[in-house]
């Protein structure tokens, strides 16, 4: 369950030192907010926790947000590592892919029809499947800011 810190704040979020210039930031590149409609528009972002951890925030029709920590994390700790989130409205997934810089992904998505099961649908880290460095079985290789596209 998330802990509201201030109004429109979710939680802490790491702090990079960026290696050029070693300017602090908390940027995130990618795709890190993505909205869905069911039974109302609800939203899902994601971020790194401090402990390099990634997190993510589903927020419901309502507006109350409810947080979870996935079992993926920082492989090196720099500014330029990446999330991307998307949804797939033809199998009812969500999709993550997180702690890459030129290097292999980690990907995992939540079960086929969760987007369809709207409030009835749990928000755990069991709901994603084990953490790969593959997209559904293929090898994609070394990535740096990858992007999810939806076919035509």
């Amino acid at each position: 369950m998330a802990t509201l810190v201030d109004p429109g704040r979710l939680g802490f979020a790491k702090l990079f030192s960026d290696q050029y210039g070693g300017n602090p930031s908390s940027v995130i590149y990618g795709q890190p907010l993505v909205g869905y409609e069911n039974d109302g528009h609800w939203q899902v972002a994601g971020w790194y926790g401090p402990d390099n951890s990634v997190r993510l925030a589903r927020r419901d029709p309502s507006g109350a947000w409810t947080t979870i920590t996935l079992p993926i994390s920082l492989r090196v700790d720099d500014s330029h590592n990446c999330i991307a989130l998307s949804v797939s409205p033809q199998d009812g997934r969500l999709h993550v892919v997180a702690g890459q810089h030129n290097d292999p992904m980690f990907y995992t998505r939540s079960y086929e029809g969760f987007l369809a099961d709207g409030s009835e649908a749990p928000w755990n880290a069991s709901i994603f499947e084990s953490v790969t460095d593959t997209l559904a079985g293929v090898a994609v290789g070394q990535l740096t800011y990858p992007t999810f596209v939806h076919k035509p």
